[in-house]
């Protein structure tokens, strides 16, 4: 069927701006479809390195903290032979102590031996700084309880004196050395 001519011509702009009219369309969904897939290559990337600095941080903290544990272990297994110094060495100044006792029948006339004086010195020395690296408030007022109990049994007035703070000293430490036990064990 034949139209007339302004019909045919208007039919032949209609599918010439169909046409252009679908190419412009195709142009934007393209455009749009590269923003959308920039948006996500830029989500992604965002994601990924959020994830990464969160394992990093995470992966820094359980370094720090396993760090801290091994100090931690490393000091308490220190402190536990300097701690066995004292006790030691606090045991042979009191033997030197009750020694002399017996042979003078007065207590404190003696000086203790030059031995026994500088190795009650050290380890004490030796303990007290090991004791101010322990983490743990309580355990750390336990210890500097050790040290003041162990010097107040060489600073005894007399006999009786002295042989109750040794014995308080030794009870308290095997207290003190079970509680380090524990603690390690729990930095395994």
């Amino acid at each position: 069927m034949k139209l007339k001519n302004g019909a045919q011509e208007n039919s032949k702009h209609a599918v010439q701006w169909g046409g252009e009219r679908n190419k412009m369309d195709a142009a934007i969904w393209g455009l749009v479809g590269t923003i959308v897939g920039a948006l996500a290559s830029i989500g992604t990337t965002w994601i990924s390195s959020k994830n990464a600095s969160n394992l990093h941080k995470h992966t820094s903290e359980q370094e720090r903290k396993e760090r801290e544990r091994s100090f931690q272990r490393n000091t308490l297994l220190d402190l536990q032979d300097a701690l066995s110094d004292v006790f030691r060495m606090m045991s042979r100044g009191h033997m030197e102590d009750f020694k002399d006792f017996k042979l003078n029948d007065t207590w404190g006339v003696n000086k203790r031996s030059e031995e026994v004086n500088e190795g009650e010195l050290l380890a004490n020395r030796k303990a007290s700084i090991l004791i101010e690296r322990v983490s743990n408030d309580n355990l750390r007022v336990e210890l500097k309880n050790i040290i003041f109990l162990t010097t107040k049994v060489s600073l005894s007035n007399n006999d009786n004196e002295a042989n109750k703070r040794y014995i308080e000293a030794n009870i308290a430490a095997q207290k003190v050395m079970e509680n380090l036990g524990v603690i390690l064990r729990g930095l395994y």
